[in-house]
């Protein structure tokens, strides 16, 4: 008989992370079609600028509103179990767009594609906490967020190719629902036989986090780097077709060059620095270049 007792290997490891960045690259795809669908999109619902920018930043609200909620309903009923069942909800906004014919419909139905993400991207560090050990923590969770700049390059480069908004939109539902067959089958929590993290109090640790100053510089860095990658990855595909004359596919194409920045530091970043062993010579100044690009 088998020793259930036994700790179970880590050789799943790898599959686990790539379940869990399945899960943010079709996340992500839903959302980046709207920038390169935008010459369409925006005459198609006669939307205003401002109108497509909350469209656009829709599946992001979820993040700002539910993040701490996300720790806390995972800590009472599992990571997998919560995350499965905003699955569900993000598939219903992701599928039901083609639907939509006026900003409040899309608006409310791209917020809720974005829950699926915010409620992983919550519990991540600690799932990959469970499952990696510390020598390797800083290269899963480098390998975890490309799924990003992936799905944004991969977004931005193959939506114009679809012949029209619906099926578009239609294809990234179905490959959610793919995805969600993947979480539920190959999805598990921690190795079998290890402990369970300890709960933590929100309240308790989230005053520990607002009085450690370290920590402030680099949100706001990070908050302000977000706001002008968004305004690119966003904007840019439309600025192309309308003022430089270029063909929508091409301006997808331009635009999506601009991820390859992000996967590439997603992986070499934590790997130098685990390799130098400091961190901080390599945040700044790459801050501070990727500003000073942005503006070029």
């Amino acid at each position: 008989m088998r020793d259930t007792n036994k700790p179970q290997p880590l050789s799943c490891r790898w599959v686990i992370l790539m379940v869990m960045w399945l899960t943010i690259f079709v996340g992500v795809v839903p959302q980046f079609q709207i920038s390169a669908l935008a010459y369409r999109i925006i005459p198609e619902l006669d939307l205003s600028a401002r109108q497509f920018s909350l469209i656009l930043t829709a599946p992001m609200l979820p993040g700002v509103l539910f993040s701490l909620v996300a720790g806390l309903l995972a800590d009472k009923f599992g990571v997998k179990r919560v995350v499965t069942i905003g699955f569900i909800i993000s598939i219903i906004g992701v599928y039901f767009r083609f639907a939509a014919d006026n900003f409040l419909e899309l608006f409310i139905l791209m917020f809720l594609s974005g829950i699926s993400i915010t409620l992983l991207n919550a519990n991540a560090a600690k799932l990959l906490g469970l499952w990696f050990p510390k020598e390797q923590l800083g290269t899963a969770m480098g390998l975890y967020f490309t799924a990003t700049g992936v799905g944004i390059t991969f977004s931005l480069a193959t939506s114009p190719l679809f012949p029209t908004t619906k099926s578009a939109f239609l294809t990234a539902a179905y490959v959610m629902i793919g995805v969600w067959i993947a979480w539920i089958v190959l999805m598990r929590v921690k190795p079998e036989g290890s402990p369970d993290l300890p709960v933590m109090p929100v309240v308790k640790y989230l005053g520990v986090v607002v009085k450690a100053c370290r920590i402030w510089p680099v949100g706001i860095t990070l908050m302000l780097l977000m706001a002008v990658n968004m305004a690119v990855s966003g904007f840019l595909p439309t600025a192309l077709i309308e003022t430089k004359g270029i063909e929508p596919v091409k301006a997808g194409f331009i635009t999506s060059l601009f991820s390859f920045g992000t996967i590439l530091g997603s992986i070499l970043i934590p790997f130098l620095s685990d390799w130098v062993g400091r961190k901080k010579p390599f945040l700044g100044p790459i801050a501070f270049l990727g500003a000073v690009c942005l503006y070029l």
